[in-house]
C-alpha cells in the first residue's frame, strides 16, 4: 500500500520516468525490495550525481531494471547487490541478470559488495579491468582497517595486471579458487577474508600457498572453516602447520586469524617459528573458538612465551590448546607481553584442576590491563559485520560441545582471579 502510494506520487511528478530533481543533492541510495514491483519505484530517483547505490531486489526486477539502473547513474562509486525472491528457483528462472554488461560503464567503481549468486565469471572479467576498484566481497564480513590509495610499482611498460588497485578482499573461497586466476593478479591486496565452502575444503593448503605467493603486501588475513553446527555440513579437516607454513612469507602481516571448529594439530614449537617470522602481528587467533574435544597433540601454556618475546604489538591473542599442562610463573621481564594486550581468548582451551597454577602463570605473562575473555567484541575481532545467516565473526558459543560445567566454571575462575590480581585483591577472593 505504502508502496503503491508512494509509486502514484512519483509518477504524477515525473510520467515519463525522468530523474527527479527534488533530490539533485542526493549521493547514495539504498532500496530493499526482495519481491517483485509493480511500479519500478526507484528509476524516477537516478541521477549522475549518485555515488552510493544498494540494491536488494527480485530476480526478475534485476532482469528487468539493472541496465536502466546503471545507465542513469554512471558515477557510481560503491554498489551493493543482494539477492531477493527468485534466485533459489533456478529451473524457472535460468537466466543471470546482465549485471556484467550493466556496469561495464562505470569506470569510476571503487567498492562492490554483491551476494555470490550474482557473481559470474562474465562480471568477474569486467570487474578486473576497473581501474579504481579497492573493494570487492562476497561476504558481510569486512576489516575495521581500510587501505586505498595503493599504487602499482615497477615499470609502466609491464601489462596492466588485473585488479589493479585491489586492497580488500572478501570473499567465498569458491570464488576465490574458481575465479582465481584473475584474483592472484591482485599483487596490491593488503587485506583479505577468506570463508571456506564445503566443496573447497580440500583446497585450504593451496589456497594458503597461492595466498602467500600471490599477495606478497598482505597486512590482513583472515581465514574462516565452516562452523558445523550452523552449516550442517562436515567437519573440515584438523588444522596442521602444512596449511600455515606458507603464510610465514607475509612479512608485514599484522592480523592473522583462522576460525576452526578443531583445536590445532601443531606443538609448541612451530607457533614458536610463527612468533619469530610474523614479529609485526597486532591481532593473533588460532581456533580460538574451537569447541571438539581433541585426541591429539595440543599446544600448551609454553607456546604464549614466544609471542610474548617476539610479538610486541599485540592487541589480541587467541588460541585453542592444553592448559592443563602448566608452567611455574615466569620472573624473566623480556618474556612477559607488552603492554599493548588488551585481549586474550583461552576459553576453548582444556583445562585441568590446578587453576591456581594456571592464575600464576599467566599474571606473571600478562599485562595488567590484559582480560581473559569468552565474548569478544567486533572492534577487539578486528572484523564487523555479519555473516548471511546473521551471526558475526566469533559470536557462536563455542565452549566445547563435549565440556563439562566445571571445566567452563574453572575457566572462569581464572578470568575472575586475574582481574582480581589486577586489583591487589585476590587473598579475598581465595
Amino acid at each position: 500500500m505504502v508502496q503503491a502510494s508512494i509509486s502514484e506520487l512519483l509518477h504524477f511528478l515525473s510520467p515519463e520516468g525522468e530523474a527527479l530533481r527534488i533530490f539533485p543533492s542526493l549521493k547514495g541510495l539504498m532500496l530493499d525490495e526482495p519481491f517483485p514491483m509493480r511500479y519500478p519505484i526507484i528509476l524516477p530517483l537516478l541521477h549522475d550525481g549518485l555515488k552510493a547505490l544498494s540494491l536488494r531486489l527480485s530476480h526478475s526486477d534485476y532482469c528487468k531494471l539493472v541496465v536502466q539502473i546503471f545507465h542513469k547513474t554512471p558515477n557510481l562509486e560503491r554498489i551493493e547487490l543482494w539477492d531477493g525472491y527468485g534466485f533459489d528457483i533456478a529451473v524457472v528462472n535460468p537466466t543471470a541478470p546482465p549485471i556484467a554488461h550493466a556496469i561495464r560503464p562505470l569506470s569510476s567503481l571503487r567498492s562492490v559488495y554483491i551476494s555470490p549468486i550474482l557473481l559470474t565469471l562474465e562480471l568477474m572479467d569486467v570487474l578486473s579491468s576497473r581501474p579504481c576498484l579497492n573493494e570487492l566481497s562476497t561476504c558481510s564480513y569486512r576489516f575495521h582497517i581500510r587501505h586505498r590509495n595503493v599504487h602499482a610499482h615497477g615499470s609502466v611498460l609491464r601489462p596492466i595486471p588485473k585488479f589493479p588497485q585491489l586492497t580488500d578482499l572478501y570473499i567465498d573461497s569458491i570464488f576465490l579458487m574458481g575465479f582465481g586466476q584473475g584474483l592472484f593478479q591482485a599483487s596490491n591486496l593488503r587485506a583479505l577474508i577468506v570463508t571456506f565452502m564445503d566443496g573447497t575444503l580440500d583446497l585450504a593448503g593451496t589456497a594458503t600457498e597461492l595466498i602467500s605467493v600471490s599477495f606478497p603486501q598482505l597486512k590482513n588475513l583472515a581465514i574462516e572453516f565452516p562452523e558445523p553446527r550452523i552449516s550442517a555440513g562436515p567437519m573440515p579437516a584438523t588444522l596442521t602447520i602444512d596449511a600455515i607454513n606458507p603464510l610465514l612469507r607475509l612479512e608485514f602481516l599484522e592480523v592473522l586469524i583462522i576460525e576452526h571448529p578443531r583445536p590445532p594439530r601443531i606443538d609448541d614449537h612451530a607457533l614458536e617459528r610463527v612468533a619469530i617470522r610474523l614479529p609485526h602481528l597486532r591481532c593473533f587467533q588460532l581456533c580460538a573458538r574451537a569447541f571438539k574435544s581433541a585426541d591429539y597433540e595440543l599446544p600448551t601454556l609454553r607456546c604464549l612465551l614466544p609471542f610474548a618475546q617476539h610479538c610486541r604489538e599485540l592487541i589480541t591473542f587467541g588460541i585453542s590448546l592444553n592448559a592443563s599442562i602448566v608452567l611455574p610463573p615466569i620472573d624473566c621481564a623480556n618474556v612477559a607481553f607488552s603492554h599493548s594486550l588488551k585481549t586474550v581468548i583461552l576459553y576453548s582451551s582444556r583445562i585441568g584442576n590446578e587453576t591456581f597454577r594456571v592464575v600464576n602463570f599467566l599474571s606473571s605473562i600478562l599485562p595488567p590491563q590484559a582480560l581473559l575473555r569468552h565474548l569478544v567484541s567486533p572492534r577487539e575481532m578486528f572484523i564487523e559485520g555479519q555473516s548471511r545467516t546473521g551471526q558475526r565473526w566469533g559470536s557462536v558459543d563455542h565452549f566445547s560441545e563435549e565440556s563439562s560445567v566445571e571445566e567452563v566454571r574453572q575457566w572462569s575462575t581464572v578470568a575472575a582471579a586475574l582481574v582480581l590480581l589486577k586489583h591487589g585483591s585476590f587473598e579475598n577472593y581465595c
